[in-house]
């Protein structure tokens, strides 16, 4: 397979590093969103097959969506919806009597 190289998508901006063994059919997907102005979250939404060269690429956006949603302010979100749900989920339910 050669020798591992490394995939960069920075979140900020709309571009993209890589370096190693087949990079130009890397790039292709990251041309392809450059070009439509896709960001590092719907590269990560997107279907990859695995495991091929490009799964780099896929990594690579999957963890600048997990660094962003490791932030202080999206954690704490996502503790009090989790508190709210569970909550909710816990109430008692009334059934009407007809």
């Amino acid at each position: 397979m050669g020798s591992p190289g490394w995939c960069s998508i920075p979140w900020q901006d709309y571009w993209g590093t890589v370096v190693g063994p087949r990079a130009g059919e890397i790039l292709a997907e990251i041309t392809l969103a450059v070009r439509h102005g896709l960001r590092a979250t719907d590269l990560a939404a997107s279907t990859h097959p695995y495991p091929t060269y490009c799964d780099g690429v896929a990594k690579a956006a999957i963890s600048v969506v997990q660094k962003r949603l490791a932030a202080p302010a999206v954690h704490f979100a996502m503790t009090v919806l989790v508190v709210l749900r569970r909550a909710w989920a816990s109430r008692p339910v009334r059934r009407s009597s007809r």
